[in-house]
């Protein structure tokens, strides 16, 4: 039996080889999906490599394809120079105009969680993120681990601090979800951090959530309640 993981925004493949290396004993079967044709022949190269090298422990299948909360197509912006400026046409607030664009194919992230069915996903989609987090359709019901890549910056210049509350309705959804342990990182709990003059205002952040109970005395049960009692 392998565990499904499906790696949303996959760029050349970094996540899918650390996962591979983390845990040696263990079969995977991955679905990897990228949009930017910069990184698209990278990411299948090392995929097709990582399959060898593993002698079919970890199998993984990549798709030329950009997710979101639903399905369809999309303009999609990339830069050759800066993979930050790869992302949807209008989610390039605060970012160089007139960037090379295409149009790309969107699978929605609930039809991949019917069909594969992950137990892990790994979510780095430059701006994506905030749709299909706030969307209340998605229920990730398969999922026990959820590792993201937050957009903040983007949601900070659009909202200035009230993006903090829109990150508190997030940690609500996911923990009516079912995920009880989080991982966020300090700095997200001082309020200047979600101000569009902060100096690391540019910066996303990781955060981990798991459906996998905290240990005894671990404070990672309460951290997303306390967010949400803070600034939600």
């Amino acid at each position: 039996k392998r565990d499904k993981v499906a790696d949303l925004g996959a760029h050349k493949g970094f996540f899918f080889y650390f996962l591979a290396q983390m845990h040696p004993q263990t079969k995977f079967r991955v679905q990897a999906f990228e949009p930017a044709d910069v990184n698209i022949e990278n990411v299948k190269r090392n995929a097709k490599r990582l399959t060898l090298q593993s002698h079919g422990r970890v199998k993984v299948r990549v798709k030329h394809k950009a997710v979101g909360a639903t399905r369809g197509v999309r303009e999609f912006v990339e830069d050759p120079d800066n993979t930050w400026k790869c992302c949807f046409e209008g989610e390039t607030v605060g970012r160089q105009q007139n960037l090379p664009s295409n149009v790309v194919q969107v699978e929605s992230v609930q039809d991949i969680l019917e069909s594969l069915k992950p137990t892990v996903i790994k979510m780095d989609v430059e701006g994506a993120d905030i749709d299909i987090l706030q969307s209340t359709a998605i229920r990730w019901t398969s999922v026990r681990v959820l590792l993201v890549e937050y957009s903040i910056a983007r949601e900070i210049l659009r909202f200035g601090p009230e993006s903090k509350k829109r990150f508190a309705a997030v940690l609500r959804h996911l923990r009516a979800c079912g995920f009880v342990s989080f991982h966020l990182p300090s700095e997200i709990f001082h309020s200047n951090r979600w101000n569009p003059g902060e100096r690391r205002q540019g910066v996303d952040f990781v955060f981990l959530a798991s459906k996998i109970p905290p240990e005894s005395g671990s404070s990672l049960g309460s951290k997303s309640l306390q967010f949400i009692e803070q600034f939600g």
